[in-house]
């Protein structure tokens, strides 16, 4: 197996995943030099024969023979597992239609107490189709690996590095594999088949979100009859800088599984061919996206809280730096070969991941310009496009209140330890008060004695040290005190800083990424009326979203889609608020805009009288009716309605009745759509002959209470 044991020979690796199994190979070899001389020891003593372990002595052998067993039942359990992955993965890719050459053999296991080992092409084969599922053999390891912690965390780590370092080359993100189980969806599809289609992908998520963690870190407290009959984590000697190297592994693969989780909903998003079928992968991914930012966050939070951490802070925060300004890659040496060593930095990782903040570098706007120019905007239905960037502008406005949210929970932790912190130096306060007081009754007494025998000097002397351990004690005392206050107040301002930080990036924050985003997509798609057909599609999908489930994106969309004009923030706030109820302060449009949007209207109406002079104060007289053609259209009538009562004619002032030209029809049915973008006020007759004439098809009455 390929986390077990040396690579396959070269005559064995599968053509279709040569380049990858030796990616994967590269990967765990560079997980060795993170995971340190600790685990390097377990491994030792998984992979020794009994009774021979001379290394560490008879009496720490025997201490490991449970461990041995236990390391050994872990590797099954993990092989077995992997066993599952890899044959299910092979399965599901061998039943899609036109399945890739060149597929690894199909692996048995007869006795699963006794799996067969994997090889780097292999575990290939399920990263590459489906690396939730090889992520997802974490849980398995930590539920099997109680009791032999670090080890399992180790093992845990270089499950994940693989998958994190395989993905850091832009080259293994292919939407063909990831999403090859949309392939074979017809064009035209139920969401029953869509929902079938995506069931393993949810399943696999959610187990995803629930079993996600922070890393443990540091070494075991030793207890005083510690010694060379403990374990092992209790005697061995853990340098510093093996300490600082694994809180930096740490740091890169919870900051690139924050990164990886993003990357693979966008890649996904991109391949459903079903617009339908995007909000289902949109709502599937949301757990997972909100889990990643959350233990992120967590654990740059955690260098305020965790002892262990705080020992280290100023050695690691040096250490990290240090890390970033490597080279991408360095040639060393290992028993006289040289070989060329990646580093997995930071700057590394963000390479293929698509940043989430407001302010994009060059390269991580070209990065994005990419993806949208060949995943987005490609093809020729619109409906698609929109939708796609509809649902990538709904999740970075999710993910920026994901790291809100997280911050406010990484408050109350805090808070919570400050509270415990003070409680702490208080209780200290006491004890030292205890021990002077103790220590100056002691002395006292004895000077009692002395007193009794008549031997003041002797008296005088002890009396004035126990002044002297209480003038001291005081002293010290009061310094602790202030040390106290200061730190309580230390703590309480971090607290109340990071609260304040937090709910300001809400109202900062919310939409920019967004924001960002839309304008990439604006100048990739080398198109005018690219933001109008957004507001129009946008106006579209508020009047199908009968559970608004995209309220949210509707009420954030003056800040996710920038240099809206006053008419479509209008037309847009007057669709959103048809809906449902919208406050003072969600989507807020100036009294400047609102003036510009009635000026519009007026210029519109302007030049229809030049056009066609006189036609909006001619009169509709039809049945009950007597109105002007300027107040039909203040009656909020649906387009429909509208076209059929412009088919009667009008009268000019003392004229006959004459048809409103067709040309001049139009204009009046844009200004209609610009005055009323989501009317809903329909005139028109049910069950008519269509044989009948324009005035058998509307419900005078109805229009007559409908008029200004």
């Amino acid at each position: 197996m390929a986390l077990f044991k040396k690579a396959e020979t070269e005559e064995e690796v599968p053509p279709l995943l040569e380049r990858e199994g030796r990616a994967l190979r590269q990967a765990g070899l560079e997980a060795y030099r993170w995971l340190g001389s600790r685990y390097l020891w377990y491994r030792k003593i998984r992979t020794a024969k009994p009774n021979a372990l001379p290394f560490m002595g008879k009496n720490l052998e025997e201490k490991m023979q449970a461990t041995r067993s236990a390391l050994r039942m872990l590797e099954r359990t993990v092989n077995a597992g992997l066993v599952v992955a890899y044959k299910s993965t092979r399965d599901a890719v061998g039943k899609i239609s036109d399945p890739p050459p060149g597929l690894p053999a199909a692996v048995e296991m007869p006795d699963r107490n006794n799996p067969p080992r994997l090889n780097d092409e292999n575990d290939a084969l399920i990263i590459s189709f489906m690396p939730l599922r090889f992520l997802n053999l974490t849980k398995m390891a930590r539920d099997k690996g109680k009791g032999i912690d670090f080890y399992t965390d180790g093992l845990i780590k270089k499950l994940v590095f693989k998958v994190l370092a395989f993905y850091a080359d832009s080259n293994n993100w292919q939407t063909d594999r990831l999403a090859f189980f949309f392939r074979d969806f017809p064009e035209e599809v139920q969401q029953s088949d869509i929902n079938a289609k995506l069931a393993p992908l949810k399943t696999e998520l959610d187990l995803f979100a629930a079993s996600y963690q922070m890393f443990k870190f540091g070494t075991p407290p030793r207890r005083k009859e510690a010694g060379t009959a403990n374990t092992l984590d209790e005697v061995f000697d853990v340098p510093v800088q093996e300490l600082l190297m694994d809180l930096y592994f740490q740091s890169v693969i919870h900051t690139g599984m924050a990164n990886f989780i993003f990357r693979y909903y966008l890649t996904l998003l991109a391949g459903m061919p079903h617009p339908q079928g995007m909000r289902l992968i949109s709502n599937i991914f949301q757990p997972a996206l909100a889990k990643v930012d959350q233990v992120r966050i967590r654990f740059q939070s955690s260098f305020a809280m965790e002892r262990a951490k705080i020992s280290v802070r100023p050695q690691y925060f040096d250490f990290y730096k240090k890390m970033e300004t490597q080279p991408f890659a360095t040639e060393v040496k290992r028993k006289g070969k040289t070989f060329k060593q990646h580093n997995y930095t930071h700057r590394v990782m963000d390479l293929s991941s698509f940043q989430r903040a407001g302010n994009f570098s060059e390269r991580q706007a070209a990065h994005w310009r990419k993806f949208l120019t060949e995943q987005v905007l490609t093809g020729q239905d619109p409906q698609r496009k929109f939708q796609i960037l509809t649902e990538i502008l709904s999740t970075l406005l999710r993910s920026t209140q994901f790291a809100v949210d997280g911050k406010l929970e990484v408050v109350k932790d805090l808070r919570k330890f400050s509270e415990e912190q003070i409680s702490l130096s208080q209780k200290e306060v006491r004890n030292k008060k205890k021990v002077m007081e103790d220590a100056k009754r002691m002395k006292l007494a004895t000077a009692r004695k002395f007193k009794s025998d008549k031997q003041f000097d002797i008296v005088a002397t002890i009396e004035q040290e126990a002044a002297d351990i209480e003038a001291k004690g005081t002293k010290l005392i009061n310094a602790m005190e202030t040390a106290m206050e200061k730190r309580k107040e230390l703590l309480l301002q971090r607290t109340e800083s990071m609260e304040a930080a937090a709910h300001d990036e809400a109202g900062l924050h919310l939409g920019r990424a967004g924001a960002a985003i839309f304008s990439l997509a604006e100048q990739a798609a080398h198109q005018d009326d690219f933001r109008q057909a957004f507001v129009q599609h946008v106006i579209a999908l508020v009047q199908q979203d009968n559970d608004l489930v995209y309220l949210e994106f509707y009420k954030n969309l003056f800040s996710l889609v920038p240099n809206l004009s006053p008419t479509e923030k209008m037309l847009l706030r007057e669709a959103v608020s048809s809906r449902t109820d919208l406050k003072a302060d969600e989507m807020p449009v100036s009294d400047e805009e609102a003036q510009a949007f009635d000026q519009q209207v007026m210029s519109m109406k302007t030049d229809l009288n030049t056009e066609a002079p006189g036609t909006l104060e001619k009169r509709f007289r039809h049945n009950t009716v007597n109105t002007t053609v300027d107040k039909m259209l203040e009656a909020g009538l649906t387009q429909g309605s509208l076209a059929l009562a412009l088919k009667l004619p009008v009268n000019a002032p003392n004229k006959p009745g004459e048809r409103i030209p067709p040309q001049v029809v139009k204009k009046l049915l844009v200004l209609n759509q610009l005055m009323h973008p989501f009317a809903e006020h329909d005139i028109t007759l049910p069950n008519v002959d269509a044989s009948q004439p324009p005035e058998k098809h509307i419900n005078f009455n109805r229009l007559q209470k409908l008029l200004p």
